[in-house]
């Protein structure tokens, strides 16, 4: 179900924003990316994506997380 899914995205989202962990990073994108594709003009959608890629790359960047980073 699309809504689901959107709802599980954006757990995982703020799972990883809380932990400050990829993991969840990645399940969040890999499941927003299927819902891109599921419905290409759901605004809601691509902004949640977007905050999404930039708060993992926020985190992979983060010089204080040297292991993150090689990741």
């Amino acid at each position: 179900d699309y809504h689901a899914r959107y709802n599980l995205a954006l757990a995982q989202y703020h799972l990883g924003d809380i932990l400050w962990d990829v993991e969840p990073y990645q399940k969040s994108l890999e499941l927003f990316q299927l819902l891109v594709e599921q419905d290409p003009e759901d605004s809601h959608v691509h902004i949640d994506y977007a905050i999404t890629m930039v708060s993992f790359a926020l985190l992979i960047q983060d010089n204080h997380q040297p292991e993150t980073v090689q990741e």
